[in-house]
């Protein structure tokens, strides 16, 4: 994955002190660290899908991107999830370390080690810090876990009263953002906090500027071609699954191919295991199928392939989410939902220029 963002070489020496939490010089450089053992191996299998969780705690020093591009290599971590706990420091050293997070494709969180196991010890992350967490492809944030702050940055003393640079700097901070994908309105609430105060956001806060998005993605979508017929191609990335929706119309037909994307493995097992198949408009299941043919599995993904009523095609553009799931009689059913509010436009787009 491509850096986002890179930061120019004279603002390399701007700093931001997490106001509240001590001035600069008492906290310890941020340090990295994970856990070996048999337990944490066995959860990283079985409850993080294989990540590495990896500790990121202290001050973020301008050279914090180097060391930790040298720990990941040294412990040949391919896939992880990194978890803050720091009062800032260096702004550019927190922006060049969230856009090498984002370069691995790696997660974060605002958490601390032994968070999971009663009276969790609470982990921060602000101003620098929260530039760092932003670049997590999924942020995962929550006020139990720990607290995510933001404010104004600051200029170092010799340079107080540089309008230029702040102007720069200012508009360095914007554009990092929108390019990992955070709304406009993180950067206004962190401007308009004074450098002396810290605005700790709540998890709904956090979600609404898109700082945080708990493993899911904003839903893609695309009008694509295939044997002269177009189509249109949504998708969602998440945590732990991809949903996938292909809509076509043709010869006054219409279809909807739903596709879970997990992993070769798990896509034959579904496929064995399930004993229905059914779309979800909302919380409305429709086009129930039971038994061998239902779903099918190719490659990754497990599709459920329906062909639908010109009403249920244009039902797409009021329904807020539309599931993909199987079930096999028992309690738990497996599958994925994907978001089609921010793609409603693109439907509509797609059913009125469409092949009938």
């Amino acid at each position: 994955m491509k850096a986002a963002y890179r930061v120019p070489a004279k603002l390399a020496v701007l700093c931001l002190t997490a106001a509240g939490l001590g001035t600069r010089g008492e906290a310890a450089p941020m340090q990295f660290s994970i856990i070996n053992t048999k337990v944490e191996r066995f959860k990283q299998i079985v409850l993080e899908g294989g990540q590495v969780r990896i500790f990121a705690v202290g001050d973020i020093e301008a050279n914090t991107a180097d060391k930790f591009r040298a720990f990941v290599t040294t412990h040949n971590i391919k896939d992880a999830k990194v978890h803050f706990n720091s009062p800032g420091g260096s702004l550019t050293g927190g922006l060049r370390l969230g856009e090498l997070i984002r370069d691995l494709g790696f997660d974060t969180t605002v958490q601390a080690e032994g968070w999971e196991y009663g009276n969790p010890p609470s982990a921060i992350c602000a101003s620098a810090c929260a530039y760092a967490f932003a670049g997590g492809v999924s942020r995962f944030y929550t006020e139990s876990a720990g607290r995510l702050g933001l404010h104004q940055f600051s200029l170092p003393d010799s340079k107080l009263g540089d309008l230029r640079m702040a102007q720069d700097m200012s508009g360095v901070l914007a554009a990092y953002l929108e390019k990992m994908g955070v709304k406009p309105m993180a950067f206004v609430a962190a401007s308009t906090t004074d450098s002396a105060q810290m605005l700790w956001l709540t998890s709904k806060d956090a979600e609404e500027v898109g700082l945080a998005n708990n493993g899911i993605l904003p839903t893609t979508a695309e009008i694509k071609l295939a044997n002269g017929i177009p189509y249109l191609r949504l998708e969602q990335v998440q945590y732990n699954v991809t949903a996938r929706v292909i809509l076509t119309c043709y010869e006054h037909r219409y279809s909807i191919l739903g596709g879970i994307v997990t992993n070769p493995d798990n896509a034959e097992w579904m496929s064995n295991w399930q004993h229905r198949a059914y779309l979800e408009f909302d919380n409305d299941e429709k086009y129930v199928k039971s038994g061998v043919g239902s779903s099918k599995a190719s490659d990754s993904t497990l599709w459920i392939d329906r062909d639908v009523s010109v009403e249920d095609a244009h039902r797409l553009l009021t329904t807020k989410t539309l599931g993909m799931w199987v079930e096999n009689g028992g309690p738990m059913r497996r599958g994925a939902m994907i978001d089609l509010v921010p793609v409603h436009d693109k439907i509509d787009y797609y059913l009125k220029n469409c092949v009938r």
